[in-house]
């Protein structure tokens, strides 16, 4: 009997969303649909424009590094990681000032989906990895302080202590996974 949906296609595309060439293009587009659906389309599509120059420049950036001494491709490639992060912390930060009654619970799971592929998909270690996620760390900080001072911030903490638990378990799993594959 012929299935409903070809399992072998589904396994495909489940392969190209999350771990082929573009991989990374589907996660931007899902990070602005979420995003559009609290802050609007219009600021949506305006950050997802902005998004795509930061990884372009990045990309075209990430090429010339070879000409550089280790010790110093390296320092460009973290910072080159912070930049991309910091646009990527601005969709949280949209979603959290919004004003839409959904709005902070938005921009926690995008801060979570964040944390969670800056973790899986980081491939120079576990500190640079973390060094990179700074804009997240600064984005959690200030959250908790809204959070706080709103009279929230025990419900506020958990949240985020959540998303710092998704974000140290993929760590750990990358690093198991590359140890595996090692």
């Amino acid at each position: 009997m012929q299935h409903f949906v070809n399992r072998a296609t589904i396994e495909r595309l489940a392969a190209e969303a999350y771990s082929g060439a573009h991989a990374r293009y589907y996660f931007i587009v899902f990070i602005a649909v979420i995003s559009a659906a609290v802050v609007g389309p219009a600021l949506a599509t305006i950050w997802l424009g902005i998004v795509l120059l930061v990884e372009e420049s990045r990309r075209m950036l990430r090429a010339r590094l070879v000409t550089l001494p280790p010790d110093e491709a390296h320092a460009a490639q973290l910072g080159l990681d912070i930049a991309s992060a910091s646009i990527f912390a601005a969709a949280p930060a949209m979603a959290w000032y919004s004003r839409v009654d959904l709005g902070p619970a938005v921009a926690i799971v995008l801060l979570a989906m964040l944390a969670w592929n800056a973790a899986s998909t980081g491939k120079r270690g576990r500190l640079d990895t973390a060094l990179a996620c700074a804009p997240y760390a600064i984005l959690t900080l200030l959250f908790l302080l809204e959070g706080a001072a709103v009279g929230a911030g025990a419900a506020t903490f958990a949240c985020l202590l959540a998303v710092g638990y998704v974000f140290g378990a993929a760590l750990q799993n990358a690093r198991n996974a590359a140890h595996q594959r090692a």
